[in-house]
Order: C-alpha cells, then structure tokens, then sequence
C-alpha cells in the first residue's frame, strides 16, 4: 500500500494472474508442465490470457506510483 502525504480518496489496482485449464502443447523449455484436476479430470494449466503483461504492467505502475510518492514529499 502506497500511503500518500495528503488526505483524499483511496484507488485500488487489480491484476489477474491465475491458469487456465489448458494443457500447453509445444517444446519450449518455458511451457507450463504443471497438471491440476478440472472437472474431474486432471489436465494441464497454463497462463494463457495475457495474464503475465497484466502483473507486467501492474508492476510497471506501482513503480510509476511509488517514485510519484518519492518526489512529491520532496517538494
């Protein structure tokens, strides 16, 4: 939580970052080998929504937001 130097409203940030019950099918060394058990049958998961740019972005912004915070009890 970034607490700010003034009263005012509070802003909430979400990013999903969850898998889908979808079993990746390619060689890369990075695909997913994780299983779960999705309606009774166990099935791979994988991040298959551009949930990894979301966190990305997410991350980019709290950055963004905390050196915002930095600079403005410098004034």
């Amino acid at each position: 939580m970034l607490v700010g130097g003034k009263p005012g409203p509070v802003i909430a940030l979400r990013a999903d970052m969850d898998a889908l019950p979808i079993t990746e099918r390619n060689s890369l060394p990075f695909a997913s080998k994780e299983k779960s058990i999705f309606n009774g049958q166990e099935t791979g998961v994988m991040h298959a929504c551009g949930h990894d740019a979301h966190v990305a972005i997410m991350m980019a912004v709290a950055e963004i937001l905390a050196k915002i915070k930095v600079s403005s009890k410098a004034r």
